[in-house]
Order: structure tokens, then C-alpha cells, then sequence
């Protein structure tokens, strides 16, 4: 088997992702699989976009290249091998909601899960202040859904 030749990620690469290894499967920190981003296959562009459609954001200073304007935050940030928790929209609101995925914009918190890229968008998600609210709603989470109390989805 052939082994795959290793890049260093640098802003704004168009390298193979697939190459590219994860640093650590989970970025919030809680080790419950969240936001796992160790098996997927990330920024692979396809011959049908145009440059013109071609959006630029920024999560937590790393600049990524958005082609698809329909995606939410949190796959933009999968593709990017940024892990955001979002137990809750990977499992389609099964168990409830998590309101995990908050990120900062402009100085407002939204939920990545609901939040559309728009050109020029500066997300801030690895802060301490986000991480210890992150981890408190993720706590709360899977406390309701052990004991089967699922909470309405408040995501606008």
C-alpha cells in the first residue's frame, strides 16, 4: 500500500486533506465524541465550483475557502478539521438539543448548528469563556438524556 505523502496545513491551502492528520480527535476537550473529526475526509473540492461563489471566513484565525453558501458552521468547521460539538444536530435532535455549538460573531454568540457563512465572517469558537460554557450545556446534555428529559430545541 502506497503511503501518503504528508503537508503541513498553512491558511488558505488548497492541499489534499486527506492527507493532512488530525492533531487530536477532539477539540472541545470532553471526550465524548462530539465533535470528532478523525475519520472524515475534509475540504475536497469538486470541478463545479466557481471562484465567483467562493466565500472567505475565518475560525479562530485559520482562513478557510467556502464554496458551499448552504452548509452551517459546524459542517464548514468539520470539513476544516475543526471539531464544534453538536451532539445534538449530528443525531437530528434525537435526544433533545444541546445549544453546545456556540460560537462568537461580531461580539454575539450563535449556535454554529444554524448559523449560514456569509463573506468575510470572523468566528471565534477556541476561547476559554466558550469552551467552559460549551462544556457546561454539553454536561447538562447528556445528564437530560439519561434521564430521558429532552429539551425543545431553542436554535433559531
Amino acid at each position: 500500500m502506497k503511503k501518503n505523502k504528508q503537508y503541513p496545513l498553512t491558511p488558505m491551502a488548497t492541499t489534499d486533506f486527506k492527507s493532512v492528520q488530525l492533531q487530536s480527535s477532539s477539540s472541545c476537550g470532553c471526550n465524548s465524541g462530539c465533535c470528532d473529526t478523525s475519520g472524515d475526509t475534509a475540504g475536497e473540492q469538486t470541478g463545479n465550483s466557481s471562484k465567483a461563489n467562493e466565500m472567505h471566513i475565518t475560525i479562530d484565525g485559520k482562513k478557510i475557502v467556502v464554496s458551499d453558501s448552504s452548509k452551517n458552521i459546524v459542517e464548514i468547521a468539520k470539513e476544516a478539521r475543526i471539531g464544534i460539538p453538536a451532539p445534538c444536530f449530528l443525531n437530528k435532535h434525537k435526544y433533545g438539543c444541546c445549544n453546545a455549538c456556540v460560537i462568537e460573531v461580531n461580539n454575539e454568540q450563535l449556535y454554529a448548528c444554524v448559523t449560514k457563512p456569509t463573506d468575510g465572517m470572523d468566528i471565534i469558537f477556541n476561547r476559554d469563556d466558550l469552551k467552559a460554557l460549551r462544556k457546561e450545556r454539553l454536561l447538562k446534555y447528556r445528564e437530560n438524556k439519561e434521564n430521558g428529559i429532552f429539551q425543545k430545541c431553542g436554535c433559531p
